[in-house]
């Protein structure tokens, strides 16, 4: 079983809005999901997450892994993300996990193409720490815009040794190992 806690939220709506309702509100649905089912899989996901101050972002994601989201989604959800800086946000949420003692926990991506960035930040993402991702396929997704899953695979047939350098362990996706 899968639980989704998804808190909307960006910095210009914030304010008391963290400490009132976002906060209390993660921790009231994920301690449910985990009494309804102990082995669920919580994914929390902080919308609009690439538009939301680092700060803002970091108290929701510690939160959420807190009270037993093993699963965090950043999502990009506008599609307005800019691959380097995504790789880096990335990887400031993975070291942020670490430190606080969730490295258990998965991050996932879930970048749209608004701007014909998707595929580039999915990458910047992998190499960030995402080891999940939310993907169209063949065009069929959520609102068509997420990132191309065929892309993203092509990109990393395409260059497999260079991406298994720069994150210093291999890929081992069936689809991609078939072809290389």
């Amino acid at each position: 079983h899968r639980a989704a806690v998804t808190i909307g939220y960006s910095s210009e709506s914030l304010n008391d809005f963290l400490k009132l309702v976002a906060l209390p509100g993660i921790e009231e649905c994920c301690t449910y999901a985990k009494q309804r089912d102990p082995d669920a899989v919580i994914q929390f996901s902080p919308e609009d997450w690439t538009r939301t101050e680092e700060s803002v972002s970091d108290e929701t994601i510690l939160a959420a892994a807190q009270h037993g989201a093993t699963v965090i989604n950043l999502p990009d959800t506008v599609g307005i993300g800019i691959p380097r800086i995504t790789g880096k946000r990335v990887a400031h949420v993975r070291e942020l996990l670490d430190r606080h003692g969730f490295s258990h926990v998965t991050i996932s991506w879930h970048g749209h193409n608004d701007t014909g960035q998707g595929v580039s930040n999915a990458i910047e993402a992998m190499y960030g720490g995402a080891r999940q991702f939310e993907p169209t396929i063949l065009g069929i997704g959520e609102r068509t815009g997420n990132f191309s899953f065929e892309g993203f695979l092509a990109a990393l047939d395409a260059n497999t040794a260079a991406h298994e350098g720069i994150m210093g362990m291999p890929i081992h996706d069936r689809l991609i190992r078939r072809h290389t």
